[in-house]
């Protein structure tokens, strides 16, 4: 798509807040050296100021899974990566900052894990997740069973009741 012809398409598809911003910035287009560059450069200044950057920024330096699900920590992850983007210049770097912030449970179990790339580690990471659920699972109906098991044959207390 030619360049002068981007600013054009992407304002037929401008909506509410944005598309009333387009219009108090429209004579913009006329000024010298304006293009989709430009265009862009003015977007984010607007609606990403730097204090919105900083922040967000900042956010993705604390993210850590904690409660969160690994699809949800993925999400939000991928979410605040574009505003960090020295610290995950590259795919190993982002693997990295992925996998040390996952919780020491499922962190533990990738260690033996040699993933080549962010997508192997995420779905590496969501099996382990899964195969996490099911052991637990596993394990809860097993002491589920013994319980109801160990009730039977057994005569009720009435040590209460024969007092009174």
């Amino acid at each position: 798509m030619r360049q002068e012809w981007k600013v054009g398409f992407v304002v037929f598809y401008l909506k509410d807040k944005v598309n009333l911003w387009w219009a108090m910035m429209r004579e913009r287009k006329y000024e010298p050296g304006f293009g989709w560059d430009k265009f862009k450069e003015m977007i984010k200044d607007h609606f990403y100021p730097i204090s919105l950057q900083k922040a967000k920024e900042g956010e993705f330096i604390q993210l850590k899974q904690g409660t969160m699900s690994v699809l949800e920590y993925a999400s939000k992850f991928m979410e605040l990566l574009r505003f960090a983007p020295t610290f995950v210049a590259d795919e190993r770097l982002k693997m990295n900052r992925f996998e040390a912030r996952l919780n020491p449970t499922i962190n533990e179990r990738m260690s033996v894990q040699q993933c080549t790339s962010y997508v192997d580690l995420y779905d590496t990471v969501v099996n382990v997740e899964r195969a996490m659920k099911e052991q637990n699972n596993y394990f809860n109906e097993q002491r589920g069973t013994k319980r109801k098991g160990d009730d039977q044959g057994k005569l009720p207390d009435t040590r209460a009741e024969s007092s009174t």
